[in-house]
């Protein structure tokens, strides 16, 4: 499952996570929008901690 946290992220030096969400949390829009707002107010200040912004590597 680290497959590609290895590969791409520890090994070119990148800050990295993996985050596994539950299938029927994604089932319909408004659970989509609900996890994505959830991730996002988890890794705004995450990535701001690192010095990184959502545009940095966009």
């Amino acid at each position: 499952m680290t497959h590609s946290l290895k590969l791409h992220g520890i090994a070119n030096n990148l800050p990295n996570v993996m985050i596994e969400v539950r299938n029927d949390l994604l089932a319909d829009q408004t659970g989509i929008e609900m996890i994505a707002g959830e991730l996002l107010t988890l890794l705004r200040p995450a990535l701001a901690g690192l010095g990184l912004t959502e545009t940095d590597n966009a």
